[in-house]
Protein backbone atom coordinates (compact mmCIF):
# COMPACT_ATOMS: atom_id res chain seq x y z
CA UNK A 1 0.00 0.00 0.00
CA UNK A 2 2.83 2.41 0.88
CA UNK A 3 4.41 1.68 -2.51
CA UNK A 4 1.19 2.60 -4.35
CA UNK A 5 0.66 5.77 -2.36
CA UNK A 6 4.18 7.00 -2.92
CA UNK A 7 3.94 6.38 -6.67
CA UNK A 8 0.78 8.49 -6.80
CA UNK A 9 2.41 11.25 -4.73
CA UNK A 10 5.48 11.33 -6.99
CA UNK A 11 3.20 11.47 -10.05
CA UNK A 12 1.40 14.51 -8.66
CA UNK A 13 4.69 16.23 -7.81
CA UNK A 14 5.91 15.79 -11.37
CA UNK A 15 2.84 17.03 -13.25
CA UNK A 16 1.64 19.74 -10.88
CA UNK A 17 3.35 23.10 -11.45
CA UNK A 18 1.50 25.33 -9.01
CA UNK A 19 3.75 25.00 -5.98
CA UNK A 20 6.42 22.38 -6.67
CA UNK A 21 9.97 22.98 -7.84
CA UNK A 22 10.52 21.55 -11.32
CA UNK A 23 14.25 22.20 -11.71
CA UNK A 24 16.63 19.51 -10.46
CA UNK A 25 18.55 20.23 -7.27
CA UNK A 26 22.20 19.32 -6.77
CA UNK A 27 24.28 19.37 -3.61
CA UNK A 28 27.34 20.15 -5.79
CA UNK A 29 25.70 23.31 -7.14
CA UNK A 30 28.97 25.23 -6.67
CA UNK A 31 30.70 22.87 -9.14
CA UNK A 32 27.69 22.59 -11.43
CA UNK A 33 26.72 26.19 -12.16
CA UNK A 34 25.92 25.42 -15.80
CA UNK A 35 22.81 23.59 -14.58
CA UNK A 36 21.39 26.94 -13.43
CA UNK A 37 23.13 29.85 -15.18
CA UNK A 38 24.19 30.04 -18.87
CA UNK A 39 26.28 33.10 -18.03
CA UNK A 40 28.84 30.81 -16.38
CA UNK A 41 29.74 29.04 -19.64
CA UNK A 42 33.40 29.53 -20.56
CA UNK A 43 34.34 30.96 -17.18
CA UNK A 44 36.62 28.00 -16.38
CA UNK A 45 39.09 29.33 -19.01
CA UNK A 46 39.67 25.80 -20.28
CA UNK A 47 37.52 23.13 -21.87
CA UNK A 48 35.94 20.94 -19.21
CA UNK A 49 33.59 18.01 -19.00
CA UNK A 50 31.62 17.21 -15.83
CA UNK A 51 29.49 14.20 -14.98
CA UNK A 52 27.17 13.96 -11.97
CA UNK A 53 24.97 11.24 -10.50
CA UNK A 54 22.34 11.82 -7.78
CA UNK A 55 20.25 9.24 -5.94
CA UNK A 56 17.69 11.07 -3.79
CA UNK A 57 15.77 9.69 -0.80
CA UNK A 58 17.33 6.22 -0.91
CA UNK A 59 14.93 3.55 0.31
CA UNK A 60 11.75 5.07 -1.14
CA UNK A 61 10.40 3.33 -4.24
CA UNK A 62 10.17 5.72 -7.18
CA UNK A 63 12.32 8.43 -5.60
CA UNK A 64 14.25 10.77 -7.95
CA UNK A 65 17.43 9.51 -9.63
CA UNK A 66 19.35 11.89 -11.90
CA UNK A 67 22.35 11.84 -14.23
CA UNK A 68 23.89 15.04 -15.55
CA UNK A 69 26.63 15.69 -18.13
CA UNK A 70 28.07 19.11 -19.09
CA UNK A 71 30.56 20.23 -21.73
CA UNK A 72 32.11 23.68 -21.25
CA UNK A 73 34.07 25.26 -24.14
CA UNK A 74 35.78 28.69 -24.01
CA UNK A 75 36.72 30.53 -27.23
CA UNK A 76 38.34 33.78 -28.36
CA UNK A 77 40.62 34.21 -25.35
CA UNK A 78 37.77 33.30 -22.99
CA UNK A 79 35.49 36.06 -24.26
CA UNK A 80 33.01 33.54 -25.66
CA UNK A 81 31.73 30.38 -24.06
CA UNK A 82 29.72 27.54 -25.58
CA UNK A 83 28.23 24.81 -23.45
CA UNK A 84 25.93 21.81 -23.46
CA UNK A 85 23.97 20.06 -20.72
CA UNK A 86 22.46 16.61 -21.02
CA UNK A 87 20.29 15.54 -18.09
CA UNK A 88 18.19 12.48 -17.37
CA UNK A 89 15.99 11.76 -14.39
CA UNK A 90 13.39 9.24 -13.31
CA UNK A 91 10.71 9.93 -10.70
CA UNK A 92 8.19 7.18 -10.09
CA UNK A 93 6.78 6.23 -13.50
CA UNK A 94 8.13 9.37 -15.17
CA UNK A 95 11.17 9.55 -17.44
CA UNK A 96 12.61 12.98 -18.29
CA UNK A 97 15.41 13.96 -20.69
CA UNK A 98 16.72 17.49 -21.09
CA UNK A 99 19.24 18.94 -23.56
CA UNK A 100 20.53 22.53 -23.21
CA UNK A 101 22.70 24.54 -25.58
CA UNK A 102 24.30 27.69 -24.10
CA UNK A 103 26.20 30.74 -25.32
CA UNK A 104 27.89 33.38 -23.16
CA UNK A 105 29.86 36.53 -23.94
CA UNK A 106 32.23 37.93 -21.33
CA UNK A 107 33.62 41.44 -20.95
CA UNK A 108 36.54 42.40 -18.75
CA UNK A 109 35.79 44.35 -15.58
CA UNK A 110 38.79 45.91 -13.86
CA UNK A 111 42.14 44.14 -13.80
CA UNK A 112 40.91 40.62 -12.93
CA UNK A 113 37.11 40.68 -13.06
CA UNK A 114 34.63 39.63 -15.71
CA UNK A 115 30.92 40.05 -16.43
CA UNK A 116 29.18 37.58 -18.73
CA UNK A 117 25.71 37.46 -20.20
CA UNK A 118 24.43 34.09 -21.32
CA UNK A 119 21.45 32.62 -23.16
CA UNK A 120 20.31 29.04 -23.46
CA UNK A 121 17.84 26.98 -25.48
CA UNK A 122 16.48 23.72 -24.12
CA UNK A 123 14.52 20.76 -25.39
CA UNK A 124 12.80 18.46 -22.95
CA UNK A 125 11.22 15.03 -23.29
CA UNK A 126 8.62 14.18 -20.68
CA UNK A 127 7.18 10.65 -20.51
CA UNK A 128 4.90 8.62 -18.25
CA UNK A 129 4.68 4.83 -18.39
CA UNK A 130 1.32 3.79 -16.98
CA UNK A 131 2.07 0.12 -17.69
CA UNK A 132 5.04 0.19 -15.30
CA UNK A 133 5.01 -2.98 -13.15
CA UNK A 134 5.48 -0.89 -9.99
CA UNK A 135 1.87 0.31 -10.37
CA UNK A 136 -0.51 -2.05 -8.60
CA UNK A 137 -4.31 -2.04 -8.96
CA UNK A 138 -7.04 -4.21 -7.44
CA UNK A 139 -8.65 -4.54 -10.87
CA UNK A 140 -7.63 -4.14 -14.49
CA UNK A 141 -7.08 -0.37 -15.09
CA UNK A 142 -8.55 -0.77 -18.58
CA UNK A 143 -11.96 -1.40 -16.96
CA UNK A 144 -12.04 2.12 -15.53
CA UNK A 145 -12.20 4.79 -18.27
CA UNK A 146 -11.13 7.45 -15.76
CA UNK A 147 -7.66 5.91 -15.47
CA UNK A 148 -4.89 6.69 -17.93
CA UNK A 149 -3.46 3.50 -19.46
CA UNK A 150 -1.65 4.65 -22.59
CA UNK A 151 1.93 5.99 -22.31
CA UNK A 152 2.17 9.78 -22.16
CA UNK A 153 4.86 11.63 -24.10
CA UNK A 154 5.50 15.29 -24.57
CA UNK A 155 8.29 17.41 -26.07
CA UNK A 156 8.81 20.89 -24.69
CA UNK A 157 10.99 23.75 -25.92
CA UNK A 158 12.16 26.62 -23.72
CA UNK A 159 14.88 29.22 -23.38
CA UNK A 160 16.60 31.07 -20.54
CA UNK A 161 19.15 33.74 -19.68
CA UNK A 162 21.64 34.64 -16.97
CA UNK A 163 24.33 37.06 -15.82
CA UNK A 164 27.54 36.02 -14.07
CA UNK A 165 30.15 38.32 -12.48
CA UNK A 166 33.36 37.14 -10.89
CA UNK A 167 36.75 38.24 -9.58
CA UNK A 168 39.38 35.82 -8.16
CA UNK A 169 37.71 35.60 -4.70
CA UNK A 170 34.08 36.49 -5.35
CA UNK A 171 31.23 35.63 -7.72
CA UNK A 172 27.60 36.66 -8.18
CA UNK A 173 25.10 35.21 -10.63
CA UNK A 174 21.42 35.67 -11.44
CA UNK A 175 19.46 33.57 -13.92
CA UNK A 176 16.14 32.28 -15.21
CA UNK A 177 16.83 28.91 -16.91
CA UNK A 178 13.31 28.58 -18.33
CA UNK A 179 11.39 31.71 -19.29
CA UNK A 180 8.43 30.25 -21.19
CA UNK A 181 5.62 28.80 -19.09
CA UNK A 182 5.25 25.73 -21.28
CA UNK A 183 2.10 23.61 -21.08
CA UNK A 184 2.76 20.10 -19.67
CA UNK A 185 -0.89 18.99 -19.36
CA UNK A 186 -2.14 15.54 -20.25
CA UNK A 187 -5.58 16.66 -21.37
CA UNK A 188 -6.03 19.70 -23.63
CA UNK A 189 -9.83 19.76 -23.19
CA UNK A 190 -9.63 21.28 -19.69
CA UNK A 191 -7.33 24.18 -20.61
CA UNK A 192 -3.88 24.67 -19.12
CA UNK A 193 -3.69 23.32 -15.57
CA UNK A 194 -0.07 22.18 -15.31
CA UNK A 195 2.77 24.26 -16.75
CA UNK A 196 6.45 24.94 -16.28
CA UNK A 197 6.94 27.74 -13.79
CA UNK A 198 9.77 30.26 -14.02
CA UNK A 199 12.58 29.50 -11.57
CA UNK A 200 14.70 32.47 -10.48
CA UNK A 201 18.20 31.81 -9.13
CA UNK A 202 20.71 33.95 -7.30
CA UNK A 203 24.07 32.45 -6.34
CA UNK A 204 27.06 34.05 -4.69
CA UNK A 205 30.25 33.06 -2.91
CA UNK A 206 33.46 34.45 -1.51
CA UNK A 207 36.90 32.91 -0.96
CA UNK A 208 38.73 33.70 2.28
CA UNK A 209 42.37 32.69 2.75
CA UNK A 210 42.75 31.38 6.30
CA UNK A 211 46.40 30.51 5.70
CA UNK A 212 48.76 29.68 2.85
CA UNK A 213 47.27 26.19 2.69
CA UNK A 214 43.64 26.63 3.76
CA UNK A 215 40.83 28.56 2.05
CA UNK A 216 37.27 28.93 3.34
CA UNK A 217 34.54 29.40 0.72
CA UNK A 218 31.03 30.26 1.97
CA UNK A 219 28.40 30.12 -0.80
CA UNK A 220 24.65 30.57 -1.10
CA UNK A 221 22.14 29.73 -3.81
CA UNK A 222 18.66 31.25 -3.48
CA UNK A 223 15.74 29.85 -5.47
CA UNK A 224 12.38 31.52 -6.01
CA UNK A 225 9.25 30.29 -7.76
CA UNK A 226 5.98 32.20 -7.89
CA UNK A 227 3.37 30.78 -5.47
CA UNK A 228 6.02 28.74 -3.65
CA UNK A 229 8.16 29.49 -0.57
CA UNK A 230 11.65 30.90 -0.93
CA UNK A 231 14.33 28.23 -0.89
CA UNK A 232 18.09 28.29 -0.46
CA UNK A 233 21.22 26.19 -0.12
CA UNK A 234 23.82 27.64 2.28
CA UNK A 235 27.25 26.04 1.98
CA UNK A 236 30.73 26.39 3.53
CA UNK A 237 33.67 24.53 2.00
CA UNK A 238 37.25 24.35 3.25
CA UNK A 239 39.96 23.71 0.66
CA UNK A 240 43.28 22.29 1.85
CA UNK A 241 46.41 22.67 -0.29
CA UNK A 242 44.11 23.30 -3.29
CA UNK A 243 43.57 19.53 -3.40
CA UNK A 244 41.10 18.40 -0.73
CA UNK A 245 37.67 19.95 -0.16
CA UNK A 246 35.61 19.32 2.99
CA UNK A 247 32.33 21.12 3.53
CA UNK A 248 28.71 21.16 4.54
CA UNK A 249 25.41 22.69 3.45
CA UNK A 250 21.99 23.43 4.85
CA UNK A 251 19.05 23.18 2.45
CA UNK A 252 15.79 24.91 3.24
CA UNK A 253 12.50 23.36 2.22
CA UNK A 254 10.67 20.35 3.51
CA UNK A 255 7.30 21.13 5.07
CA UNK A 256 5.83 23.46 7.68
CA UNK A 257 6.63 21.02 10.49
CA UNK A 258 10.32 20.57 9.60
CA UNK A 259 13.34 22.80 10.11
CA UNK A 260 14.48 22.35 6.54
CA UNK A 261 14.98 19.70 3.91
CA UNK A 262 18.48 18.37 4.57
CA UNK A 263 21.94 18.76 6.06
CA UNK A 264 24.56 17.96 3.44
CA UNK A 265 28.16 16.80 3.78
CA UNK A 266 30.69 17.17 0.94
CA UNK A 267 34.12 15.69 0.31
CA UNK A 268 36.27 16.32 -2.75
CA UNK A 269 39.71 15.27 -4.04
CA UNK A 270 41.88 16.57 -6.84
CA UNK A 271 42.95 13.10 -7.97
CA UNK A 272 45.39 14.49 -10.54
CA UNK A 273 46.08 17.94 -11.87
CA UNK A 274 43.14 17.94 -14.34
CA UNK A 275 40.80 15.47 -12.55
CA UNK A 276 38.53 16.27 -9.60
CA UNK A 277 36.17 13.91 -7.76
CA UNK A 278 33.44 15.04 -5.35
CA UNK A 279 30.99 13.02 -3.28
CA UNK A 280 28.22 14.11 -0.92
CA UNK A 281 25.60 12.78 1.45
CA UNK A 282 22.33 14.57 2.31
CA UNK A 283 20.83 13.78 5.72
CA UNK A 284 17.06 14.35 5.50
CA UNK A 285 15.57 16.52 8.25
CA UNK A 286 12.06 16.90 6.79
CA UNK A 287 9.07 14.70 7.55
CA UNK A 288 10.46 12.16 5.03
CA UNK A 289 13.32 11.42 7.43
CA UNK A 290 11.85 8.15 8.71
CA UNK A 291 11.09 6.87 5.21
CA UNK A 292 14.53 7.15 3.58
CA UNK A 293 18.26 6.77 4.19
CA UNK A 294 19.30 10.12 2.78
CA UNK A 295 20.57 11.16 -0.64
CA UNK A 296 23.88 10.46 -2.37
CA UNK A 297 25.69 12.36 -5.07
CA UNK A 298 28.95 11.88 -7.00
CA UNK A 299 30.61 14.35 -9.35
CA UNK A 300 33.63 13.93 -11.65
CA UNK A 301 35.26 16.78 -13.61
CA UNK A 302 38.09 16.74 -16.13
CA UNK A 303 39.78 19.96 -17.34
CA UNK A 304 41.52 19.83 -20.72
CA UNK A 305 44.56 22.02 -20.17
CA UNK A 306 48.31 21.92 -20.64
CA UNK A 307 50.16 20.63 -17.62
CA UNK A 308 52.21 23.80 -17.15
CA UNK A 309 49.34 26.31 -17.19
CA UNK A 310 48.48 28.36 -14.10
CA UNK A 311 44.86 27.18 -13.92
CA UNK A 312 45.93 23.81 -12.55
CA UNK A 313 48.47 25.25 -10.15
CA UNK A 314 45.79 27.67 -8.88
CA UNK A 315 42.43 26.05 -9.67
CA UNK A 316 39.47 28.38 -10.19
CA UNK A 317 36.48 27.74 -7.93
CA UNK A 318 34.56 30.80 -9.17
Amino acid sequence: MRKILFTVIIYLLVVTAMTAQQQRQYTHFMFNKMAYNPGYVGNQEAAAITGLYRNQWVGINGAPISQFLTVDLPFRNNKVGLGFNLAHSTIGISNIWNLDAMYAYRIKVGAQGGLAGGIMASGRYFGMNFSDPSLIASQNPAQDPALQTEPYKKYIFNFGAGLYFNVPHFYLGVSVPRILEADIDFDKSQGTISKEERHYYLMTGIGIDLSDKVEMIPQVMVKYIENAPWDLDANVNFVFNKKITIGGSYRMGGDNQSKGESLDFLLGFRISRPLYLGVSYDYTISSLQKLNRGSYEAMLRYIFIKQDEDLLRNPRFF
